[in-house]
């Protein structure tokens, strides 16, 4: 029985009941006026990785694949809350929520690294957050859509990615992963768009904004974003200087994995408990 059915990018998104599950699960498959050759393996390949990442925790489960090789129907668990760009525009997150926020992403994306995945499509909208979970408890945030994912082995020297090969979700993107840096993509990639969502959540706006796509490359090559904490007068100097070293252009430049950047927010969420100010 069909519950609910969204349109998410290019793939419709069924909330179903089955009598083989105890809770109703979510249906993926290509909508089919769209219906392409990546859209089919985005969905198996989502697959694969998910179930490479079975026992990483704050990933969302993956029952099993239905369908064809060429029709494919994903089964995943269904989270009942908002993604990170639906709840910030819903609530008025205060800065200890922001960061408590911060501390469990970076938490979660530094678990997929480990396990020697590549998200390479962080973004506001492939973060959940549950609505019937506490903070901090297991569950309560939630990193989806592995389409786009790769596994990459420390021995393996990733390849740059060609121009006409850019994925992601655009405003999200590292400059290596434009396509027009000549450079490898590797997990820092991954950081560079966390430091896109962290600025969108803590400044509540992207660091670029554009409708332009060749507009919105450039600037995440070549422009330098506005500190956050000039943009919100809230946002302690600190915290504004841990997301500008996620966005740094050159990978080098960044944080090198998720333990110095958690360890630094986590630092900062102590202070404002201990007291009051970061």
């Amino acid at each position: 029985m069909n519950e609910q059915t969204l349109h998410r990018q290019n793939f419709l998104l069924h909330l179903q009941v089955r009598p083989d599950y105890e809770e109703p699960v979510l249906l993926k498959e290509p909508a089919h006026e769209q219906l392409t050759g990546g859209q089919i393996g985005q969905l198996h390949n989502e697959y694969a990785i998910s179930r490479q990442l079975d026992d990483v925790s704050g990933v969302r489960p993956v029952y099993t694949l239905e369908g064809s090789q060429s029709d494919p129907v994903l089964l995943l668990k269904y989270i009942k809350g908002n993604n990170l760009a639906e709840i910030s525009q819903m609530l008025a997150l205060d800065l200890q929520q922001k960061l408590q926020l911060a501390v469990e992403i970076s938490s979660i994306l530094g678990r997929i690294h480990d396990a020697g995945v590549m998200h390479r499509d962080i973004s506001s909208g492939n973060i959940m957050v549950a609505e019937d979970v506490a903070p901090a408890e297991v569950g309560w945030v939630t990193i989806i859509d592995f389409g786009l994912a790769t596994t990459l082995r420390q021995d393996e020297l990733a390849q740059p990615v060609a121009t006409d090969a850019v994925a992601g979700t655009l405003a999200y993107i590292s400059p290596e992963q434009t396509g027009r840096m000549n450079r490898a993509v590797d997990y820092r990639s991954d950081l560079y768009s966390l430091g896109v969502v962290l600025y969108e959540l803590f400044a509540e706006q992207l660091p670029f904004q554009t409708g332009n796509a060749m507009e919105m490359i450039h600037a995440h090559i070549a422009v330098q974003p506005v500190p956050p904490h000039r943009r919100n007068a809230e946002i302690p100097e600190t915290v504004s200087q841990i997301i500008l070293r996620l966005l740094a252009k050159n990978a080098e430049d960044r944080y090198q994995s998720t333990l110095g950047l958690r360890a630094d927010l986590e630092r900062c969420l102590d202070q404002l408990q201990r007291s009051g100010t970061v």
